[in-house]
């Protein structure tokens, strides 16, 4: 992949080269990664390629619905039932062709690695659960890549920089009882995802454009250098009726477990060839750490029925683990690390949940002093670096 997409009409950006401090080929080689292509995520990646950014990777899970029609500009109704960030890269290369932009469809928590975030730029959170935001809050901080929120209402918008502890506050920092509620009521006691969505959020087209244009002038700032972006672990909040517009610091929390960045990373091969036992073979290597929990086994309590399985915790829903004989929910077993005595070491990493772009910490034996800290493995190259993905 080039550093800049080719402009066939040197013309297309000659209002935006009258800015002042606009650099239309820095833009064309800045990496940004959008999590979330709704009504907020679609503003943003509308914006993004607008101006001229020129690779950009969209994540989201979901599909589209009716009620994203009236909400979301890239989206028409023959594309009901299709998967949001598939159509959103489609939309984004008919508007903008030669823009390099991938749509994943998947979940922050286990669909996006530490390494794929690192080589991005900027990360914009177009997300609406406190779940995905911890979990992308996370990948950012051990990345040390800036992250970028906004956050709907029907006359409200807002968006926030968050920081990585040492300068400004991260998203966990700002942690209330009630955001800890609505975490701990999307799983049941065993982890598994609960299949029922919350109360829908009121939103409009108009509240996620103001708020879209507000973070796309973000990413701008931390791209040019004579713009002034927010400092890290500040948030603005805008209201519509009354029109009022607020910028206050988070107070950063010091023990937050969330702070840290992980070291320079070795490349190592692609997840779909990996091993745990190639790894583990290492004479340096004692243990793995998995960048998330995975369940290796079900078993109920109320008949005994137990079963082996391979799939990460986040993916598991409680449907899925329901017995089959009783249709009790089963207990779940899940690891966090590997050492030789597990099972399922002869799979490879993709076989384990891991996807392209996702890290993997290699612990030393314990009498390797020099090598207390874990050692980190990147699975496959970042999405950034592969030139297949150039449309």
């Amino acid at each position: 992949m080039t550093e800049a997409f080719s402009l066939p009409d040197r013309d297309r950006h000659a209002r935006h080269r009258l800015v002042a401090g606009w650099d239309t080929l820095a833009l064309a080689g800045t990496r940004v990664i959008v999590a979330g292509a709704g009504a907020l995520g679609n503003e943003v990646l509308k914006g993004l390629a607008l101006v001229g950014v020129g690779r950009i990777l969209v994540l989201d899970r979901d599909r589209i619905e009716a009620s994203n029609l009236v909400r979301s500009v890239l989206f028409r109704p023959h594309d009901l039932g299709r998967p949001k960030a598939e159509v959103a890269a489609e939309r984004l290369r008919d508007l903008v062709p030669g823009i390099a932009i991938d749509g994943v469809t998947g979940d922050v928590a286990t669909d996006l690695g530490v390494a794929t975030v690192r080589a991005a730029h900027v990360v914009v959170g177009c997300l609406d659960s406190v779940g995905a935001r911890l979990s992308l809050n996370r990948l950012c901080l051990r990345a040390g890549i800036p992250y970028l929120d906004g956050g709907l209402s029907a006359e409200a918008c807002q968006i926030s920089r968050y920081g990585d502890g040492s300068e400004g506050a991260c998203y966990a920092c700002g942690m209330t009882p009630s955001m800890q509620r609505r975490l701990q009521a999307s799983r049941s006691c065993a982890g598994l995802l609960r299949e029922t969505s919350g109360t829908p959020v009121p939103t409009t087209a108009v509240t996620a454009a103001l708020a879209g244009a507000q973070l796309v002038d973000q990413v701008l700032a931390l791209r040019l250098p004579t713009w002034s972006p927010m400092a890290p672990g500040t948030r603005r909040t805008q209201s519509l009726h009354p029109p009022v517009l607020i910028e206050d610091v988070l107070p950063t929390r010091e023990d937050c477990p969330e702070h840290g960045c992980l070291p320079d990373m070795e490349q190592g091969p692609a997840p779909e060839t990996l091993r745990p036992v190639d790894l583990l073979a290492r004479s340096d290597v004692q243990r793995l750490l998995l960048p998330f929990e995975v369940a290796i086994g079900l078993e109920c309590r109320a008949c005994g029925t137990a079963s082996a399985v391979l799939e990460p915790l986040a993916r598991l829903s409680r449907r899925a683990a329901a017995c089959p004989d009783c249709h009790q929910e089963r207990w779940v077993t899940t690891v966090e690390a590997l050492d030789h005595a597990s099972p399922f070491l002869d799979r490879t990493l993709a076989q384990w949940g891991l996807v392209q772009g996702q890290v993997v910490g290699l612990e030393a034996p314990c009498e390797d002093s020099s090598s207390r800290e874990p050692r980190w493995i990147a699975c496959g190259a970042s999405w950034f670096m592969e030139d297949a993905h150039h449309g």
